[in-house]
């Protein structure tokens, strides 16, 4: 069989699976927070989940482009110049962009568009 992948689980268990590590994960960077004597904050959280390697760079490059693609396309002249604008603003390559920008909902809603 080919094409996607269907994969079979139980949702409930899958939430507490999900709300365990929400706790879990919490709990850690407090703990880290303590014994570095460092203040609990959003943007330290952040950093810590990537330190951690438990939110990789490439999630964080796929999300910071997809959130200020609609903005950068909105003041540029064209898709190719909002993209060229968050080559230079992220460092990703405009292919790599690009790829992104296709596997992004924001893609499909606008396919046409493209």
């Amino acid at each position: 069989m080919e094409g996607k992948r269907t994969y079979f689980y139980d949702e409930q268990q899958v939430k507490k699976t999900n709300d365990t590590f929400a706790q879990t994960v919490v709990h850690k960077y407090a703990m880290w927070c303590k014994r570095e004597n460092s203040v609990f904050t959003p943007s330290g959280f952040a950093l810590f989940l990537l330190e951690k390697g438990i939110l990789r760079q490439r999630t964080i490059a796929k999300y910071m482009i997809v959130e200020l693609y609609p903005r950068a396309l909105y003041e540029e002249e064209s898709k190719n110049k909002a993209v060229a604008r968050l080559s230079d603003e992220t460092g990703y390559s405009e292919r790599h962009i690009k790829n992104i920008l296709k596997d992004s909902p924001f893609y499909e809603a606008n396919r046409n568009n493209w």
